[in-house]
């Protein structure tokens, strides 16, 4: 996608949108920006939202935070960020998985600050899923419900994402295989 100018676009224009439940998450989500639309500044107060505006490679990303922690808010704030800019295709939750439980086959590694956590589909669940719908059994965490797979062209991206961070270890072990 080229763009002609760095003017802000108009609502029709966002094909993404990213939800913060905390101001420091959109802190952190608004470094993202290749360009910022209104010099940073948010683009419009709709309602009671405030939004800010970008582009992030060829995409123009439209970012919000919640009034408020919880799945709630952030329903709301989707639906109206929705009507706000209707021809958003990619809806984003991003922040910091504060709910994510211990993982690993000992269940001792935890998430920490830094870490990014993105799933797939596998193992009979879609990949997307609410901790909050589930129970801890002794057999680690069973999920009660799920939501439905992301679209294949985001599985596609956490697929090259998974390949970028490989590259990083491969690069000077493959040629010695070979």
């Amino acid at each position: 996608m080229s763009f002609e100018s760095d003017s802000e676009p108009n609502p029709e224009a966002y094909s993404v949108g990213w939800i913060a439940q905390m101001p420091i998450e959109l802190t952190a989500a608004r470094t993202a920006f290749d360009f910022k639309f209104n010099n940073g500044h948010s683009l419009c107060l709709s309602g009671h939202n405030e939004y800010f505006g970008g582009r992030i490679g060829d995409f123009y990303v439209v970012m919000a935070v919640c009034a408020e922690i919880g799945t709630t808010h952030a329903q709301s704030l989707a639906r109206n960020m929705c009507d706000v800019f209707p021809r958003i295709e990619f809806l984003l939750l991003v922040g910091i998985g504060g709910g994510v439980p211990k993982y690993g086959t000992d269940l001792q590694e935890e998430m920490v600050l830094g870490d990014v956590v993105v799933d797939r589909p596998g193992y009979g669940i879609s990949g997307v899923f609410d901790y909050s719908r589930g129970a801890e059994t002794k057999d680690g965490f069973i999920a009660s419900s799920s939501v439905p797979a992301p679209p294949d062209l985001l599985l596609q991206a956490v697929g090259t994402l998974e390949s970028n961070y490989s590259m990083e270890f491969y690069p000077k072990i493959i040629p010695r295989i070979l």
